[in-house]
């Protein structure tokens, strides 16, 4: 029985094809399934095996652990013809192989006990897609992954609270999510991409705490301002110098540390983002103060003529 399903991540369409059954998609990635027709920006072929080809002669170029345990979540290999992806947790163990241009690539899954030949694409989901587009949007100057809340306001408007873990972020979405009118579109991960001469937010599959409520999973939504957050003992935002703004900026995304012109990229991505966007750095109080204190704030920064804001 062949597969053949498709997955839109801010308007990258992800093909996946393999000669073996797939489990039903019950994650967060169920939302993301995409019944447009065209050609597929990405394609992954999946293959279920009885054991994981050799490595061969790759050279390790990252690796990334488990917060509280230390063990190892996945490890970018780099050989002759581009990259491999390896995880070594028990249960979703696998290999990729990968193009340079990291839009091909093969996916070796181990059979699962009493599953036989069938696969789950939420082992391809977590953590690889991730990887997988941070490269992806970087290597084409395209976008990036930050670690944020994404919001859209009852008006329309989009607002990004970016911070790093603890920072408050799950927080500001559950209060956001109370106010009538309002749409979470995600509580952790949110894509910032350029399209038709603006910047526009995009969910993915990739939350935190707040994963019941995140919504609009496809659609692109307005990016209006930026919010670099943190705790403090009083609602105060102030605007982000353009040279400042790198400084906020990199700390709370999803560089690709191993490959320079990937990071060139992102940061070059990241000064348009500060040209164009309002960027402005934010204490919060804890409290639904918060949310009026904002509206307020941006209300009056919208009313100042562009050159004294």
């Amino acid at each position: 029985m062949k597969t053949k399903t498709r997955l839109k991540i801010a308007d990258v369409t992800i093909g996946f094809k393999s000669a073996d059954p797939m489990l039903a998609i019950t994650g967060a990635g169920q939302h993301f399934v995409s019944e447009d027709r065209g050609r597929n920006h990405i394609s992954v072929r999946v293959k279920v095996v009885p054991r994981l080809p050799r490595l061969g002669a790759a050279k390790p170029v990252f690796v990334t652990c488990h917060f509280e345990d230390g063990e190892e979540n996945w490890r970018l290999w780099k050989n002759r013809g581009g990259f491999l992806f390896t995880c070594p947790i028990k249960g979703k163990e696998q290999v990729i192989t990968i193009n340079r241009g990291f839009d091909r690539m093969t996916a070796f899954l181990l059979r699962k006990p009493r599953k036989g030949r069938a696969w789950d694409i939420e082992d391809i989901i977590y953590d690889f897609l991730q990887v997988l587009l941070i490269v992806y949007l970087a290597q084409r100057r395209q976008g990036v992954i930050f670690h944020a809340a994404g919001i859209r306001d009852a008006d329309g408007s989009g607002l990004l609270f970016a911070g790093k873990s603890t920072a408050g972020k799950s927080t500001t979405a559950k209060l956001w999510h109370r106010e009538p009118g309002t749409t979470v579109l995600n509580d952790d991960r949110v894509i910032v991409r350029k399209r038709r001469g603006r910047f526009v937010m995009y969910s993915s599959p990739w939350h935190g705490d707040f994963h019941d409520h995140v919504a609009s999973h496809i659609k692109a939504n307005r990016l209006d301002d930026i919010f670099f957050i943190r705790h403090a003992s009083a609602n105060a935002a102030t605007p982000v110098a353009p040279a400042k703004f790198i400084e906020r900026f990199y700390p709370v995304t999803f560089p690709a540390f191993w490959d320079k012109s990937c990071l060139e990229s992102i940061l070059a991505f990241g000064q348009e983002i500060a040209a164009r966007v309002p960027c402005f750095d934010l204490g919060l109080r804890k409290g639904p103060d918060s949310i009026s204190y904002i509206r307020r704030f941006l209300k009056k920064d919208r009313a100042l003529p562009a050159g004294k804001r």
